[in-house]
């Protein structure tokens, strides 16, 4: 009986591949025969009906779609019936507020593609309205952000920027990541009014306020959108650990750091520097490894690059947010060589218009706190030409807690502290001045000249 079953069940199978064979011949016929394909295929037709059935992307494979995010939210916050609620600097309270709101954030970024100056009036104005708002630690293109939340990037302005608040009436402000700028969409993009009623009635997220709607006196020299929680935060003090590559009793694992950039442990190897940095050779490019963490990978044509994407595996609006994923992904291996279990944050993404390079770095985040190095260099960048990675610079380093906790300046008395000539960003982060031993503090994020201390 059972061998009859296990017979039927084969033939069922041979049957249904044998009809799949035949539909996907007949759709190649037709295709020679009409110029009917996947793109052109009128939406109401059959063969847009049976397109959309097979999984398949332009080149054979699976399209991937840019939607795991390389960085999260420094702030969130949504209206609810109850008022503002939100949280900054907060892993846990973020998370699940985040998870919410995505949809609302992917109808809205999906048609944001055209915008106009703003008057910052016009936005305190708005906060004390049912809003929806996200911060970033640094300065993203909002087209990265749109495929995070689930929205096609084709039809998104590509700009950097820093945070943007959603009115429930439809209108989007950003402010732009390099100079401070506030922006607005021209014409409204979509919200959906039951969506968002839906998710502001599950917003479990700590009560909060913007800087905008309080006291202008204590807080004027702020960006309105600040969030305000009630009350100090307290944060981890860390511990830094250094790699030591070719130490046994470290637990480092080369061979997990040579397949993170697709590299044989049994390739050509030599060593340098009194035996300090291990050089390994393959073709067309060379990757270094110093015992202390520094990685350094250089392809000397494309021919030795590592490819971000295959061909037809991503169309042209989404080549940016491939290779972000792919750097991401080589990233968090390495990290993963050297035992951390400390994400990787994407910081900054940069086009060198004469070479037409895109440069990619990233940075740690600690419980939602960037960690800064005092010397101003990153965790990693990554340099891609015509989609391939062909140049990588790692400083590799893991983070541990101590058990010791340590208050920051709260918003109200970092405001206080702040002259009115200009608005500030409130920042809380992590610096790592070398000395192993990793504290967190606010700081002020200044338009006109970078990040100082608050």
């Amino acid at each position: 009986m059972k061998k009859r079953q296990g017979s039927l069940k084969n033939h069922l199978k041979n049957l249904v591949l044998v009809l799949l064979t035949l539909l996907l011949a007949l759709l190649v016929a037709l295709n020679w025969g009409t110029g009917l394909g996947r793109d052109n295929a009128p939406a109401d037709s059959f063969f847009a009906q049976v397109y959309a059935l097979l999984p398949m992307g332009d080149g054979g494979y699976i399209q991937r779609a840019g939607d795991t995010p390389a960085a999260y939210p420094s702030g969130i916050a949504m209206t609810a019936a109850d008022g503002l609620r939100g949280a900054s600097y907060n892993e846990t309270a973020e998370g699940s507020l985040y998870e919410s709101v995505r949809p609302l954030w992917a109808d809205a970024l999906a048609g944001a593609r055209s915008f106009e100056k703003a008057e910052e009036a016009a936005l305190q104005e708005a906060l004390r309205g049912d809003t929806l708002f996200l911060s970033y630690n640094s300065s993203l293109p909002l087209s990265l952000l749109a495929g995070w939340m689930g929205a096609d990037p084709a039809h998104t302005d590509s700009r950097s920027v820093a945070s943007l608040v959603l009115t429930r009436g439809g209108v989007l402000y950003v402010r732009d990541g390099a100079d401070g700028m506030l922006y607005r969409t021209v014409g409204g993009v979509k919200v959906d009014a039951g969506v968002w009623e839906r998710v502001a009635a599950g917003v479990t997220a700590p009560p909060c306020s913007y800087a905008g709607t309080l006291d202008t006196q204590v807080y004027g020299a702020l960006l309105p959108e600040t969030l305000v929680p009630e009350g100090a935060a307290a944060y981890d003090v860390l511990q830094a650990r250094m790699p030591a590559f070719g130490d046994p009793a470290s637990g480092d694992s080369l061979q997990t750091l040579l397949a993170a950039f697709s590299y044989d442990p049994y390739v050509t190897n030599y060593s340098e520097n009194d035996g300090a940095t291990q050089v390994f050779v393959e073709n067309y490019s060379a990757l270094r490894v110093s015992q202390d963490g520094q990685v350094r990978f250089k392809a000397n044509s494309l021919s030795g690059g590592l490819p971000a994407y295959q061909e037809g595996e991503v169309d042209a609006a989404g080549a940016l947010a491939a290779q972000v994923d792919y750097a991401h992904e080589v990233l968090n291996a390495a990290l993963g060589a050297v035992g951390s279990t400390i994400p990787a944050e994407l910081e900054s993404v940069r086009l060198d218009a004469e070479s037409g390079a895109w440069n990619v770095q990233f940075n740690q985040t600690v419980g939602g706190l960037p960690v800064r190095r005092a010397d101003g260099q990153p965790l990693a960048r990554f340099t891609f030409q015509d989609g391939m990675l062909v140049a990588a610079e790692l400083s590799l380093r893991d983070y541990v807690s101590t058990g010791e906790k340590l208050y920051v300046l709260p918003v109200a008395q970092a405001a206080a502290a702040l002259d009115g000539a200009s608005q500030y960003g409130y920042v809380v982060a992590y610096t790592d001045d070398g000395s192993g031993r990793v504290l967190p503090a606010a700081y002020r994020k200044d338009w006109r000249g970078g990040s100082a201390v608050g």
